[in-house]
């Protein structure tokens, strides 16, 4: 994967999860809602804060925090994407996005 594909990778995960997250909150006066029998269903929660609701006080803190790591992620990738394999990029990608 070169970088061209990363990083279109990575912007079309992002749509996908910012169109999901639009779908769900649009239509959140309808569910929960079975997609898969036993297997998917799409539920409406709200978490103000980190993991578990973790210091709802400080979003925006937490904001800067997970942009400096994204950054810093994306320039250490950039640097050493000739050794990076396909797999690699593409978790990196995924885990960037969502």
């Amino acid at each position: 994967m070169n970088k061209r594909k990363f990083f279109i990778l990575i912007i079309i995960l992002i749509c996908i999860d910012q169109i999901s997250k639009f779908l769900v909150v649009f239509n959140k006066d309808n569910l929960p809602k079975t997609i898969i029998k036993n297997f998917l269903n799409i539920t409406y929660c709200e978490n103000k804060g980190i993991a578990f609701g973790l210091a709802s006080g400080y979003v925006q803190l937490f904001s800067i925090i997970t942009l400096v790591i994204i950054v810093t992620i994306l320039i250490c990738v950039c640097i050493n994407f000739k050794k990076i394999n396909t797999f690699l990029s593409m978790g990196i990608g995924m885990l960037i996005s969502g």
